[in-house]
């Protein structure tokens, strides 16, 4: 948590980077890759201004790394090298998609792999560029706003974090190793549009993803909204539910003018919610192996 402080005084930036780059290695071996590599590629912003230069002058010193990086700039720059990538991506995502579990597994394994690859490489050639008798340099007003536009980005950024809080979504909004739920009774979530509010699903019948909350003795609670919004991509399933204290049995979804109507289509994209699970086992639903973004925080 105090890594933001030395990032943004001069003279610790450097050791801040280098401190949240090895924080970021095991956490990507845990399994967090994908956070890992996106806060890895933003730790350049903090990088010194005099880096590039410092990158030419280490490129001109070693003739090997010269070799190298002239061979990959030039599959870089051809047009070609865009078919054998993107195809390669494309099939990445179709097997691991679409194939058994154990050509994911591998693709994860090889993923992480490339990874420590990468920060390792990463590592030796920013030490060996930043190594020498001149500090690194910085211009003064780095973090200064090009046009009063850019100010966008950071506040949507504080609206996504205080999002949970707010009722608006819980799903990818800073919140990942948190504890927060949305609660019904909460004072806060008492004032936030009916969509916010929970309903409690007691049972329900020809629907995995509305059967799977109440399966056992992990009874996690779906957001009215999430709920809603899954009921009306399946107009042939029936359901019984439980919302506000008033129980209700759905035999066909379709015909029922509330779970029927889809919900706003803008909406759709910003709200976005886990599931809520009991208040005594806030992680049940949550294994390594089998783990869904709806099973709870």
């Amino acid at each position: 948590m105090a890594l933001p402080f030395p990032l943004l005084i001069p003279r610790t930036r450097l050791l801040a980077v280098f401190a949240g780059g090895t924080f970021h290695v095991p956490l990507a071996v845990v399994g967090h890759v994908s956070f890992s590599g996106f806060a890895i590629a933003f730790y350049a912003l903090f990088l010194p201004d005099d880096l590039p230069a410092r990158l030419r002058r280490l490129r001109a010193s070693r003739p090997r790394l010269r070799e190298a990086t002239d061979r990959v700039a030039a599959f870089a720059r051809r047009s070609a090298a865009f078919t054998p990538l993107g195809g390669a991506w494309v099939l990445a995502a179709v097997a691991a998609s679409y194939g058994p579990d154990r050509v994911l597994s591998a693709l994860r394994f090889g993923v992480l792999l490339l990874m420590l690859v990468y920060a390792a490489v990463l590592a030796v050639v920013l030490l060996s560029a930043l190594a020498g008798d001149r500090p690194p340099a910085y211009r003064s007003g780095a973090f200064r706003l090009a046009h009063p536009g850019w100010a966008l980005g950071p506040l949507l950024a504080v609206l996504l974090a205080c999002s949970p809080y707010l009722g608006l979504r819980t799903q990818d909004a800073f919140t990942i190793t948190a504890t927060c739920r949305p609660r019904p009774d909460n004072g806060i979530m008492r004032s936030c549009p009916r969509a916010c509010r929970s309903s409690r699903c007691r049972t329900t019948r020809a629907d995995p993803r509305l059967q799977r909350p109440v399966a056992g003795a992990c009874r996690t609670r779906l957001v009215w909204w999430d709920f809603r919004r899954h009921a009306s991509d399946h107009p042939d399933a029936s359901v019984t539910y439980e919302r506000r204290g008033s129980r209700r049995e759905v035999v066909r979804i379709g015909d029922d003018a509330t779970l029927s109507r889809a919900p706003n289509a803008l909406l759709e994209k910003v709200l976005m919610f886990r599931d809520i699970p009991p208040a005594d086992a806030n992680t049940c639903c949550r294994t390594r192996s089998s783990y869904d973004y709806r099973n709870g925080s």
